[in-house]
């Protein structure tokens, strides 16, 4: 009958380890539950804020690329005008005024 209590008695201890263990892994579960969840927020705002900054940085090259296409297209045209005055100066040089 002795060693049966003792057995109980070792029994109830381990039980209680047991439990003890278990607790703290349901708290450590919980810890890195709550950690999982603020790390993917984290995250999720950090993906958004590069994609905005990918939409933005293609929205300012193709603004570029639109200003340097109209910049080029200016610079033609005063090319193409003093090509003009150029051909005009010529012709009075020439003696065609």
């Amino acid at each position: 009958m002795e060693a049966f209590e003792k057995n109980i008695d070792a029994l109830e201890q381990k039980i209680g380890l047991l439990i003890q263990k278990w607790n703290r892994t349901l708290e450590e579960n919980n810890k890195l539950t709550e950690r999982n969840k603020k790390l993917e927020e984290s995250l999720r705002l950090k993906v958004s804020e590069k994609v905005e900054t990918q939409y933005s940085a293609a929205d300012t090259e193709s603004d570029n690329a639109l200003k340097l296409h109209k910049i080029e297209s200016a610079l033609d045209n005063y090319i193409k005008r003093i090509d003009s005055c150029l051909e005009l100066i010529n012709n009075e040089l020439n003696g065609g005024g």
